[in-house]
């Protein structure tokens, strides 16, 4: 587990400095509900620390996605699709998941 990159990642989410989400065509609670899911399981990743396992990693990352899945009214289309996966194989890569098993894919309906 890479905590010091999942720290970076966090603050650079946190802060807008990764592209993604500013252009969506979405409210901006819809906007801010998207980040706090993935901010809150980037939060429990870190508390893993380093020696958290890929197992471990797998769930609260599963549990985001289904987050996710109850958030999207309909809002989650291509280009929402595309981005979000894009952050959450980020994360995974940091935790040890491989982004060529499309896990994101399992467990969304969006």
């Amino acid at each position: 587990m890479k905590t010091a990159a999942l720290t970076k990642y966090r603050q650079r989410l946190a802060d807008g400095k990764i592209a993604a989400f500013p252009d969506w065509d979405v409210t901006a609670q819809q906007r801010a509900a998207v980040r706090r899911a993935l901010l809150g399981a980037l939060d429990k990743l870190i508390a893993l620390g380093r020696y958290g396992t890929v197992e471990a990693a797998t769930e609260i990352l599963r549990k985001c996605v289904e987050r996710l899945n109850a958030l999207d009214e309909g809002f989650i289309c291509t280009i929402e699709r595309e981005e979000l996966c894009d952050v959450l194989y980020d994360i995974g890569d940091f935790c040890g998941l491989d982004a060529d098993e499309e896990w994101v894919d399992e467990w969304r309906d969006w």
